[in-house]
């Protein structure tokens, strides 16, 4: 790892691999959201269909607010 060469927290960034990071940070993103679905669809199965689209709304509303706020949103 960069900090293990001697390099800071950004020693990867500062060589010119964000295109590497933004990878990466973009697949745990993406597979972590596929188990936050997962688990609320699982939840969801003994309590009935509205249960299921609930959550599943609840779902669609926090992945976009954390879209929004990674790409600038909410004043930060």
């Amino acid at each position: 790892m960069a900090l293990s060469a001697g390099g800071g927290p950004n020693a990867d960034l500062d060589a010119g691999d964000t295109v590497g990071v933004l990878m990466a940070s973009a697949f745990a993103y993406g597979i972590a959201q596929l188990l936050v679905l997962g688990l609320c669809i699982v939840s969801s199965q003994g309590l009935g269909p509205g249960a299921t689209s609930g959550l599943t709304a609840g779902w669609i509303l926090g992945l976009a607010a954390s879209i929004y706020h990674v790409c600038g949103g909410f004043g930060t």
